[in-house]
Formats: structure tokens, C-alpha cells, sequence
């Protein structure tokens, strides 16, 4: 039973993209603003510089966490295109589990 001429997902392709996209939000580390205290010093330049970097580790981490959310959705995603996919496949070529063409 070949169903070649099928449009479907190339699930290991799919599946190796998401992992891809994995490893990358894997990398993102925020730089830490603990590393940018500057509370015994009178220069607000320094400080205001450090709570910048703060806001910017706060927003990192809220991208990272959204990043790896979509990561799970498109995990769920291809599982139900690959089983989705089987079905229609399975259903094109049999019908009552005997096969439709010779």
C-alpha cells in the first residue's frame, strides 16, 4: 500500500526543526543584574544603566517562556497532523480494512 502521492507531514523534519528551535531558547541566557548592583555608589548613570539591564533580563525570560510555550504547541501540533495523517492515509487506501486498489 503506497501512498507516496500524498501531501503529509515530514514529521522527522518537523521534529528536528522544533528540537532546533529547542537548543536555541536552550542558549538564550539573560545576563544576570545581580552581576550590575551599584547601590554604594552616587553615579545614576551606572544605576540607571542597571536597572535597565534588570528590565531587560525580566523581558528575556518573558520571551524565552513564550518561546518554549509554541515549542510545546507545536510538539502537540505534529502529533496530531502525524496521527491525522495515518488516519487519512489508512482511510484513502481501505475501506472496512480491505484494501481499496489492486
Amino acid at each position: 500500500m503506497s501512498n507516496g502521492f500524498l501531501i503529509k507531514l515530514n514529521k522527522d523534519r518537523f521534529d528536528t526543526t522544533v528540537k532546533g528551535c529547542e537548543t536555541a531558547v536552550s542558549w538564550i541566557e539573560p545576563i544576570s543584574s545581580d552581576d550590575f548592583k551599584l547601590e554604594k555608589t552616587n553615579l545614576t548613570n551606572l544605576t540607571q544603566i542597571s536597572d535597565e539591564i534588570a528590565d531587560i533580563e525580566t523581558t528575556i525570560k518573558s520571551y524565552k517562556r513564550i518561546a518554549k510555550k509554541y515549542i510545546r504547541m507545536l510538539n502537540d501540533v505534529s502529533e496530531d497532523i502525524a496521527e491525522t495523517d495515518a488516519k487519512l492515509g489508512k482511510n484513502l487506501f481501505e475501506h472496512n480494512g480491505k484494501p481499496r486498489f489492486k
